[in-house]
């Protein structure tokens, strides 16, 4: 992939295809180098570096990035999928023994596990149930994603310091 930027474009173009993409800014400079950084990651031509399966969904970094919209929102899936890539590689570790010591070991709740906190009729003996998968016992810090309107809240419960922070 090839790219040219200016002050107020960036043009890609694909070595495969010579097709270009232009995208205007009106933005600061730090916003352009965020942009050209999430750009130079996404693999425009050819397979893609790596594929993952995660429940049964194969997803690729193209796919990631491209799902992860520069100006707008993260996906819910891209959010769940991010998430157990996060716990995969942190079991993975752990199994090798090769996690430094004191490391905060973390679990990423589904947004569809977590939504169900966001209801005003939530039962919360029924809580149990929805996380008996997790074991909490080892885990330092649980975070709880909740979407509302555009926005995306973290509620990270941190079992190390007995605190919840938003």
């Amino acid at each position: 992939m090839q790219h040219h930027m200016d002050m107020d474009n960036i043009i890609l173009s694909t070595p495969s295809t010579q097709s270009k993409f232009c995208y205007n800014f009106s933005s600061q400079l730090v916003e352009k180098e965020v942009f050209k950084d999430i750009i130079d990651c996404i693999p425009f031509s050819g397979p893609s570096p790596r594929v993952d399966e995660i429940k049964k969904v194969w997803v690729d970094h193209k796919t990631f990035g491209l799902s992860m919209r520069v100006f707008g929102t993260i996906s819910k899936y891209t959010l769940d999928v991010m998430g157990q890539a996060v716990m995969a590689e942190q079991f993975e570790k752990d199994r090798l023994g090769l996690l430094p010591q004191g490391f905060w070991y973390r679990h990423i709740v589904p947004y569809e596990t977590s939504k169900i906190f966001q209801t005003s009729n939530f039962d919360a003996s029924k809580a149990t149930k929805l996380l008996t998968e997790y074991n909490v016992d080892k885990m330092d810090l649980v975070f709880l994603p909740l979407h509302h309107d555009q926005f995306w809240y973290l509620i990270v419960a941190n079992f190390r310091h007995r605190r919840f922070e938003v």
